[in-house]
């Protein structure tokens, strides 16, 4: 059986029990729970499935869950289960959980009926003629309306408006189902409130799920919750007897559609009709699971496309290729393959019911990949989607990825039974399956030939919400109209009129109109000039704003300045008298998150395409490292070549700046100053004597005012932030360190609802400004301590300041929240290698006079700070810890302006964001967001089977930390006896894992060996063996030398080669620069050892034990470094920071 080209060939077939006799018989595992409650309270009530998930990563490919009362579930998570599992003559689907809780408003309709129930078999015959293809192919010119309005309400909103795509895909789909199955408008667009409908079903499916984890308490103790909940059961009815009462009314002869084939069918088999409660009851469950699941699709689809650069390009160039510019008609839904594997893939990793429940007929046994397990008669067993979808032995080890190439027709084709199966099994399989896929296909297609798709905050996670079904929780997206058009244009190519367009286009070109620039006034001056950004942490973007704000005093006003996935709209149309400036990093070869779909945009363009660059003028920055020696700078590099290839014009050679080296505003300045706007202003003609002062690079004196904010102080002080990132809270800090050793803290973190992470991930943190530093800008500028501040931008484009504008504001809030007090001033200011900042600067001036305006002007916006997470969820999914090192050193310098030539200050080097989170108490809010570290740092998906070695120093423990805390919740363990007795573990109940090996250093015990009694106490259970090494007692360390943990690899180094050459171990490094360069150094120089004696032929362990020693000509030392660097996110992954 063939395999998807981008996955190893590991696919097998499910077993059946009859093929397998002598398969052993297993015991189905099961978390232990409480007398009466059983396992409820373990159960996340809000997102149920993320336990689910948690018990399946501990337990395997089943397990059972209790649920109060005595009731037992089996969850099955593999798709070698689901053969068996879906034999109706053995199996048959019973309502289980909340699906039996949604019969209080449905009944025995299509979606809840019980085995054997007389309603179902009469609805399912006369209703499958009337879901069937050609019935569906005939409501496809109504799809087509509903469609057309999302498009167009996108299209009117314009590309800066946040969409919830959430709301309107499920507002879409509902208005869909209702008019092509019932012929009713919900008009649910032309409402900007919540339909009471909506309203009513969203609260009803939430505590449908509730119900299921009650206690078996009395009735009354819930009498507020029922209350509620058959409130809005009774609103669901009384809205489909509406909508039967309609009908009834217009009489026979009108439409022949669902509804009518409800009222007017005849059962052929019974002879019977279906009564008018059963039509409310099928009413509401096409309205509620119908539109529901469409819309949960819909919203992963786009998720997944915004997240997938390549998979997006290659959607929208099958649309563009299959229906051009036109309208969109039903014959084309047979003609989109990609767009197919695109939904097959997204219900494989989504889909909307991750879990459907069968019941044994009889006693019976289910054949596993591991075992098989006996089901007794009457025993519900639960499959988990969310796991069986993504069953490894299936889809091989990139089966959490999406790939849509994997789901195309053939490959689709040859998945074995079972691998697959978003719309349930048999005869009650999904009857709308046929409808949802056309009505997806056409929605997808129609807003990919329209608009260009952007997250509108790439920083912001997207989460999952449970209720009946799955959706992305707070995704919001923006649309950016495709080739320049406007609303008006996409309405007529919609309707066919694509002449209409055309004319119009041809029309503006004439007149000189440009639809790119919309944000700049007529009235405003200077030069033109577009800059563009890719950025996850947010220094490219400060660099970006930076640039705008420098405009102005260089002839030229920043009139669009956006994330460089924007550029996929705009490039094709810039005008020729606007430059384009690129700044972008590249983090291990690979761009940004928001510029990666338009660096696989820019790949996929070819020298001579229809989409042509030639009047474009760009000039490139570029971030890197030089840790990632192979890939540094690899995509400012690309970019600049590709280009100038596809006819561009490059007015400016390529600026690039080091990272590690700490310099990367004064390298940014540097190529301003000397380089891009002297080539900008000979390229458009702009004289720089108009523009000398303090920007204008020979120029040293203040003679002369940059780009500036505008302000006048008052005493008012309003409260006004603004924040990318939620509301958390701290519920625990400690400090880790002895005192008088350099400040280690620990800080235990309540998240945010809705906010999910995996262990190996960042916490970004928005910090403030030390209050000292603070205090300091407050003196001075001679600022009173309740000064406020009002803010206006000048009328020369975008200034790229963060400040809130238009309102008086805190001039103290300003300064602590808005603005980087710390950040070192650049050799524009001060032609020093001393990472003084400006303030620094002012302090040592004492004689220059710089106004506030301009001082804020020179100050990059306030930025996120990633920090390691420390902790697992599998412990407790909504807490994160983090572990950090308090920056806190202090500096001498003369003082120029002093009244004797020796006169000095001195300065306190304060990190910001460790100044600001060791400063926090239990209780104490703090703005936070998830990040994804990159893909390699994450425990193996196999970790019974793959060993792990783990190399830190300080800090650098927090990833292992959170690493060790899984293994013990996974083993049943943990690192303290009060949370062991609370979970209930037992040593009887651990589970097997592959070894652990931590080398970790510090300066001594007792001093900075943080964690040490959690790392001794699952040392003691087996989570991990610890390699210590003391830089300032080496004896005490690991093989009584270990000053570092290169040394004390070296010394445990038969261990590491077995781990690593016979075990297949992976191995994790975090920590400085020096932790990484000196495990590099040791690989290698293991490696050519190694590899040298055995191609000696001598033995592999026997010479010198000291690594340091050994020596190598340079091809095999050439060879070794290649072998290293060739292992790096495969074998190893490193989080190098410093």
């Amino acid at each position: 059986m063939s395999s998807s080209p981008h996955s190893p060939d590991v696919r097998q077939t499910p077993p059946c029990s009859s093929d397998n006799p002598l398969k052993e018989l297993r015991e189905i595992p099961a978390p232990r729970g409480w007398p009466i409650i059983g396992n409820v309270a373990q159960i996340d009530q809000n997102f149920p499935l993320r336990t689910f998930g948690e018990f399946a990563d501990q337990y395997g490919e089943i397990f059972a869950i209790r649920l109060p009362g005595g009731r037992k579930i089996n969850i099955a998570c593999s798709a070698a289960l689901v053969p068996d599992l879906s034999d109706e003559t053995r199996f048959k689907k019973n309502p289980q959980g909340a699906l039996e809780q949604v019969r209080n408003a449905v009944n025995d309709g299509l979606f809840t009926a019980r085995p054997n129930e007389p309603n179902w078999g009469i609805a399912h015959r006369i209703l499958m003629p009337a879901m069937g293809p050609m019935a569906i192919r005939g409501m496809f010119d109504e799809m087509h309306d509903l469609a057309t309005q999302l498009v167009m309400k996108w299209a009117r909103h314009g590309p800066s408006y946040p969409i919830m795509a959430t709301d309107d895909l499920t507002r879409v789909t509902l208005d869909t189902l209702a008019l092509c199955s019932m012929g009713f408008r919900f008009n649910s667009y032309y409402t900007p409130e919540v339909l009471p409908f909506l309203k009513s079903m969203g609260s009803f499916l939430q505590e449908s799920g509730r119900r299921i984890g009650r206690l078996p308490l009395p009735e009354f103790c819930y009498k507020s919750e029922n209350e509620a909940y058959f409130n809005d059961v009774k609103e669901m009815r009384a809205t489909a007897q509406g909508v039967l009462n309609e009908r009834k009314r217009e009489g026979p002869g009108g439409r022949k559609d669902l509804l009518q084939a409800m009222m007017d069918g005849v059962d052929k088999v019974t002879g019977q009709r279906m009564t008018d409660d059963s039509i409310l009851d099928n009413l509401l469950t096409f309205l509620v699971a119908g539109h529901e699941t469409t819309s949960g699709l819909l919203s992963f689809a786009f998720h997944e496309l915004l997240s997938s650069p390549e998979a997006y390009r290659k959607a929208r160039d099958e649309v563009d290729r299959v229906v051009g510019s036109g309208p969109i008609t039903v014959e084309h839904m047979s003609q989109l393959p990609y767009l197919e594997a695109v939904l097959r893939e997204t219900l494989r990793l989504s889909a909307p019911i991750a879990l459907y429940t069968v019941e044994a007929q009889d006693d019976t046994e289910i054949n596993g990949w591991d075992g098989k397990y006996s089901i007794p008669k009457g025993q519900p067993v639960s499959l988990l989607l969310t796991k069986v979808h993504r069953d490894k032995r299936v889809y091989g080890d990139d089966s959490l990825e999406f790939k849509p190439e994997r789901m195309l027709e053939d490959k689709f084709n040859k998945l074995p039974s079972g691998a697959w199966k978003p719309f349930g099994n048999g005869s009650r399989g999904c009857i709308g399956r046929g409808f949802a896929w056309q009505e997806c296909l056409l929605i997808i297609a129609m807003i990919l030939q329209n608009f260009d798709l952007f997250h509108f905050d790439p920083s912001q996670p997207v989460g999952i919400k449970q209720t009946l079904t799955l959706k992305p929780d707070k995704f919001f997206m923006r649309a950016i109209p495709r080739d320049g058009l406007n609303a008006t244009d996409i309405q007529a190519r919609l309707n066919g009129n694509v002449d209409g367009v055309s004319s119009r286009k041809s029309s503006d070109a004439d007149s000189g109109v440009s639809g790119l620039n919309d944000k700049a006034s007529v009235t405003q001056t200077g030069q033109p000039m577009t800059i563009l950004y890719g950025s996850n942490s947010g220094t490219c973007e400060n660099l970006a704003q930076r640039l705008a704000s420098d405009a102005a005093s260089h002839g030229f006003r920043a009139t669009m300045l956006d994330v460089m996935d924007a550029g996929i709209d705009i490039l094709p149309s810039k005008p020729a008298n606007q430059p384009v400036i690129f700044i972008t990093p590249s983090y291990e070869g690979k761009p940004a998150d928001n510029a990666a779909r338009f660096i696989s945009w820019i790949e996929g363009l070819e020298d001579g395409s229809s989409c042509t660059l030639g009047g474009v003028q760009y000039a490139v920055f570029g971030c890197g490292h030089h840790d990632w020696a192979s890939t540094f700078h690899k995509v400012p590099k690309f970019l600049d070549a590709k280009l100038e290839l596809l006819g561009a014009t490059r007015v400016a050679e390529m600026g690039l700046c080091d990272a590690a080296r700490g310099k990367m505003f004064s390298d940014f300045e540097t190529w301003e100053d000397k380089i891009l706007w002297p080539a900008l202003g000979k390229a458009f003609g702009i004289s720089p004597s108009s523009t000398q002062g303090l920007c204008g690079g020979e120029q040293q004196s203040y003679t002369a005012t940059p780009a500036q904010l505008d302000i006048s102080v008052s005493s008012l002080r309003p409260s006004k932030l603004r924040h990318d990132v939620k509301q958390a809270t701290v519920t625990h800090a400690r400090r880790l360190t002895a005192e008088g050793e350099p400040a280690k803290q620990h800080l235990d973190i309540e998240l945010p609802s809705g906010m999910t992470y995996r262990t190996g991930d960042y916490l970004a943190v928005l910090p403030y400004n030390p209050r000292e530093n603070v205090d300091r800008a407050m003196r001075r500028f001679s600022l009173p301590w309740d000064a406020s501040i009002a803010v206006n931008n000048h009328e020369n484009g975008n200034s790229g300041s963060a400040i809130p504008t238009g309102s008086a504001v805190s001039v103290r809030e300003v300064l602590s929240a808005y603005v980087e007090l710390g950040d070192p001033a650049t050799k524009r200011f001060e032609d020093t290698d001393l990472r003084l900042s400006v303030l620094d600067l002012l302090e040592i001036y004492t004689s220059v006079t710089l106004p506030l305006g301009v001082f804020l002007t020179m100050l990059p916006s306030m930025r996120v700070r990633q920090y390691s997470i420390s902790s697992s969820p599998l412990l407790n999914p909504k807490r994160a810890s983090i572990t950090l090192s308090v920056l806190d050193s202090s500096s001498h310098h003369l003082c120029p302006d002093g009244p004797t030539d020796t006169t000095t200050i001195r300065h306190n080097h304060l990190g910001v964001a460790s100044t600001y989170l060791a400063s926090l108490c239990p209780g104490d809010p703090i703005h936070v967001s998830v990040r994804s570290s990159h893909a390699a740092f994450h425990l193996p998906a196999h970790p019974h089977a793959t060993p792990i070695i783990c190399v830190a120093a300080g800090s650098g423990l927090a990833p292992f930390r959170g690493f060790l805390e899984e293994r013990a919740a996974i083993m049943g363990v943990s690192h303290s006896i009060a949370a062991t007795a609370e979970s209930g573990s037992t040593g009887e109940q651990q589970a097997k894992l592959a070894p652990a090996v931590l080398y970790y250093g510090c300066r001594g015990p007792g001093l900075d060996d943080i964690y040490a009694s959690e790392l001794a106490a699952w040392e003691a259970q087996g989570v991990v063996s610890i390699r210590w090494a003391y830089s300032r007692c080496p004896e005490k360390g690991f093989g009584g030398r270990s000053r570092y943990v290169q040394d004390a690899m070296a010394a445990d180094r038969e261990n590491v080669l077995e781990l690593w050459r016979e075990k297949g171990a992976k191995m994790y490094i975090c920590g400085s620069r020096k932790v990484g360069d000196g495990v590099r150094r040791m690989a290698i120089k293991a490696y050519v050892d190694v590899v040298g004696k055995e191609r000696a032929g001598e033995e592999i362990l026997t010479g010198d034990e000291d690594m340091t020693g050994l020596r190598s000509d340079e091809e095999l030392q050439a060879e070794a470094e290649k072998w290293w660097e060739g292992l790096r996110n495969t074998r190893y992954a490193t989080d190098v920071f410093d």
